[in-house]
C-alpha cells in the first residue's frame, strides 16, 4: 500500500446521493467551497484520530479540493495549516490539482510552490482527457501524475491510448513526477501499465473505496465517539 485518497461520500435516510449531483446544487447556492472544504476536515478530523489508520510510515494521503477554491482568498491559507497539521506526523500529504487547472500555467506554478513550501505534494487529477496537454506538464511539472481512467481502460488493445501513456511516463521520469494510473479494473490493465514503467495504480481490481474504520480491521465498538461515522449514525455499535 503506497498511499489512501479521502473521498467524500454522502447519504440520506433514503440512501446514497451522487456526489456530482451534491455539488451542482452547492453551487447553485454558492455553497461549493463550504461543502469542499467540510469533506477535507471530515477527512482530517478522521485521519488525525489516529484510532484506525495503523499504516506504515511514509504513506501519502491524497486530498482533493474544489475547482472554485483556486479563487478563494482564504484556499492557501487553508492548506498551510494542514501542512501544519497532526496529519504531516504519518502521512505525506498529496492535493490534487483538477484538470482543468493544469492550463493555467503561471498560476499552477505559483500554488505549486506554495503547496510545496507548506511541504504538501502536488498531484495532477484526471490527467490525459479535456484541456491536459504535454507541455503544460512540462511547464509546471506535478509530484504525481494520475492518469484518467479513459486512458487505462481498454488499454492493453488500444495503440493511440499506449502510445500517450508511454509518453506521458517517460516525461515524467524526466520530470521525476510519479505516474499513477486511474481506474485499473482488469488483471490485464495492471500488467499493461507495469509493462510502460507506471509504478502506482488505483482502481476496484486493486481495492474499492471503503470506510475508514474497515481498512485496518477495527472493532466497531472500539470507536471513538468523535468519529465522523459514529456521530452520523452510519455505525451501530
Amino acid at each position: 500500500m503506497a498511499g489512501y485518497e479521502a473521498l467524500g461520500r454522502a447519504t440520506t435516510l433514503r440512501g446514497s446521493v451522487e456526489l456530482s449531483k451534491l455539488f451542482e446544487v452547492a453551487e447553485q447556492t454558492h455553497n461549493d467551497l463550504a461543502l469542499s472544504g467540510r469533506f477535507r476536515e471530515s477527512a482530517r478530523a478522521c485521519a488525525e484520530c489516529h484510532h484506525c489508520w495503523s499504516c506504515p510510515e511514509g504513506v501519502t494521503l491524497f486530498l482533493n479540493i474544489h475547482p472554485s477554491e483556486i479563487r478563494d482568498p482564504a484556499f492557501m491559507t487553508t492548506l498551510e495549516d494542514l501542512g501544519r497539521s497532526e496529519l504531516t506526523r504519518w502521512y505525506r500529504l498529496a492535493v490534487e490539482l483538477p484538470e482543468k487547472w493544469v492550463s493555467k500555467t503561471d498560476q499552477i506554478r505559483e500554488l505549486s510552490a506554495k503547496l510545496r513550501g507548506a511541504g504538501i505534494a502536488v498531484a495532477y487529477d484526471d490527467f490525459g482527457v479535456g484541456q491536459s496537454r504535454l507541455p503544460d506538464l512540462m511547464t509546471a511539472p506535478p509530484d504525481f501524475l494520475k492518469l484518467d481512467r479513459q486512458l487505462i481502460t481498454g488499454l492493453p488493445h488500444n495503440r493511440v491510448a499506449q502510445d500517450l501513456v508511454r509518453a506521458l511516463a517517460s516525461a515524467c521520469v524526466d520530470l521525476g513526477a510519479t505516474v499513477l494510473a486511474e481506474g485499473i479494473e482488469l488483471e490485464e490493465e495492471r500488467e499493461a501499465c507495469l509493462d510502460m514503467g507506471i509504478p502506482l495504480g488505483q482502481g476496484f481490481l486493486l481495492g474499492r473505496p471503503e470506510p475508514a474504520y474497515t481498512l485496518f480491521d477495527t472493532p466497531v465498538d472500539t470507536l471513538v465517539d468523535s468519529c465522523p461515522f459514529v456521530k452520523l449514525n452510519l455505525v451501530t455499535r
